[in-house]
């Protein structure tokens, strides 16, 4: 059994003074727009006349996806079992702070990891908290909203916000 995951660095770089809705849109559409949805982003750093930072980044940030699809036809289920660390204590960290989540049964799931060395508990309590805050703003906002077309969601390459809200006048 094996599990793919391509890694590659995205940098969300958001207004300051942007309103929720703005930052909801500008993320999804530079996430829509990684290059090859990330798959070799990680032979930049070998070469040498790039000027990418090749530095690890310091937080990984993984969805694992949505398992309630799979059991439903209840073949699978979720173990009540720890999966115990991912890595040997021994083993070198590639981050300092790991975030894997998943959707099973209707709920988001968060594990972090973290160096118990290098972060309080009390220091990772509050940044989950913050996490789980920010994410419930997040679904408040949505849950009231209409659903909203950006120009990710079209298949005309190059179009832009104001492409797409130029449009949007003359139809309506």
């Amino acid at each position: 059994v094996g599990w793919l995951t391509i890694n590659y660095p995205v940098l969300i770089d958001l207004e300051q003074r942007a309103d929720l809705s703005k930052y909801i849109v500008q993320t999804k559409e530079m996430l829509r727009n990684v290059p090859n949805k990330g798959m070799g982003s990680g032979l930049s750093r070998y070469r040498a006349d790039d000027h990418v930072n090749a530095a690890n980044p310091q937080i990984s940030f993984n969805y694992l996806g949505q398992f309630d699809t799979d059991f439903e036809q209840e073949e699978f289920s979720v173990s009540g079992l720890s999966t115990g660390s991912n890595f040997s204590m021994r083993s070198e960290r590639f981050h300092e702070l790991s975030i894997n989540s998943l959707v099973v049964e209707g709920q988001l799931k968060f594990t972090v990891e973290y160096s118990k060395k290098q972060f309080s508990a009390g220091k990772i309590a509050t940044v989950t908290d913050r996490i789980k805050w920010h994410l419930e703003q997040i679904i408040h906002h949505c849950s009231g909203q209409q659903q909203t077309i950006t120009p990710s969601d079209l298949t005309a390459d190059g179009l832009s916000f104001d492409d797409l809200e130029e449009i949007s006048s003359l139809l309506s």
